[in-house]
This record gives structure tokens, sequence and C-alpha cells, in this order.
């Protein structure tokens, strides 16, 4: 698709959005300096919010993001020391250097559910071997009075603002969990960095390793229960190049 979808969302993210998310960009850079990882790429970086908090102490930034409106929102912010590529996340390709840490911050809930995949799988292999990847996104519903006021007043009509696709990918997202779902079908372990804006947004991290183990293990139990051998993938860059 030519049309940038977030053309119009462009103009008012940063009046709107930003502030509102600057508490849990701040949780991850404190992550991500306590972990010392200099090497980073932001998927589905947005206006750069996060990368412009990141910038200093011998950092080696980069993002990435389909929008041209949002990129140019970010070139803005940015020094020219942060690398900057419109680029579809789902076609993301492995790094002759792996980066120390990926961040996919609130980029999943607006995919359809094999765009997430591809990208989550793609943000796996951007990163060398015990790196970490930062996840932030919305949680499941609960019966939470709190959580629940969240996510059936304010929250749906943030999301209906970024158009039509976009807020059906949300619910679709939210129907199957939010990003505990996501992570407990995939059977992986995160370590939390936060709870963000009465506990309706989760941001924590895997290790890398953890992840391609687990998916390891998930093609080993479905080798086991169709009685039959499957290749086992692996996310190595020895195995991408």
């Amino acid at each position: 698709m030519n049309q940038d979808d977030y053309q119009s969302t462009a103009l008012f993210y940063d009046r709107v959005l930003t502030p509102l998310l600057r508490p849990l960009r701040v949780d991850i850079r404190t992550f991500v300096h306590y972990r010392g990882h200099r090497n980073i790429i932001d998927i589905c970086c947005g206006t750069g919010d996060q990368l412009q908090l990141l910038e200093g102490n011998s950092m080696n930034l980069a993002g990435v993001d389909n929008s041209a409106a949002m990129l140019d929102k970010a070139r803005a912010r940015c020094s020219d020391l942060v690398s900057l590529h419109l680029l579809d996340a789902e076609q993301m390709s492995p790094p002759e250097d792996p980066f120390d840490c990926a961040l996919l911050v609130f980029s999943l809930h607006e995919k359809h559910p094999a765009g997430r995949a591809h990208i989550f799988d793609n943000a796996c292999r951007m990163v060398k071997p015990g790196g970490s990847l930062v996840l932030a996104d919305y949680r499941g519903r609960d019966h939470d009075l709190k959580r629940s006021l969240s996510h059936r007043l304010l929250i749906p009509v943030i999301e209906r603002l970024a158009g039509k696709n976009h807020y059906r990918n949300y619910r679709d997202w939210m129907d199957r969990g939010g990003l505990e779902g996501f992570l407990q079908r995939r059977n992986l372990t995160v370590d939390v960095i936060s709870q963000r804006f009465g506990s309706t947004v989760l941001c924590c991290a895997l290790t890398i390793d953890d992840a391609r183990q687990a998916f390891s293990n998930h093609l080993a139990l479905l080798n086991r229960s169709l009685h039959k051998p499957i290749k086992h993938l692996s996310y190595s860059h020895e195995q991408n190049n």
C-alpha cells in the first residue's frame, strides 16, 4: 500500500500522545542504560521521541517506520547521528552486525495477526544472542474497574482516531488477550519493566536466547503431536545469511 495511513496522525501525535507516553519511554531508557545496551533499533519508531531520549553516551541508534510523515517528524526531532529508514517492519532483513536491543513499543496492536508474527520474528532476528527485545503494548481486558474504564472509554477513542484499519486490528489484539496473550501463546518468559496508565499497558523485556528456545520448544511439541519430522528453525546470524 503506497498510501501513508499515518499522514493525518502525524499532525497531532506529538501534541497529544507524546506527552502521555513520556513516562513509559523514560522507563525504557532506564532499562536500556541499566543493561548497558549501546546499539539500539526502534522498530516502528514513529516521530522519534524514544530515540531522542536515548541520544548521547556513545549510543548507536537506528529507527525504522513505514510512514514518511512520521519519519519527517523524527528527523526534525533527532540529530543526524540517528539513522532513520523508511521501511516496513514486516520486510526487515537480519543485519550483518546485530543490535544489542530492539524496541517494539505500541507496534503490535495496530497490525493484523500475521503482520504481528512477522514483525516479532524480524525483531528477534535484529538482536544478537543475549540481547534484549523490549515490548510495550496494551494488556488484555480484565475485571479491574480502573483498567476496565480505560479500556472501554479513553483508549478506544484514541485508537479510533488512528483510522478504521488500525482500530480493527486493535480490537482483534484485545480479543486475543493483548500483550499477555501474545506472550503466552509463544511460551515466553519476560522481565516486567513497568506498568503504566492504570496498568492498562505492560512494558517488558525478553532475552533473545530465551525467545529462540521457547520457539524451538514449541516446534518440538508440534513435531510430536503430528508424529512426523518438522525442520527446526533458527534465528542465528549464520543461518540467515
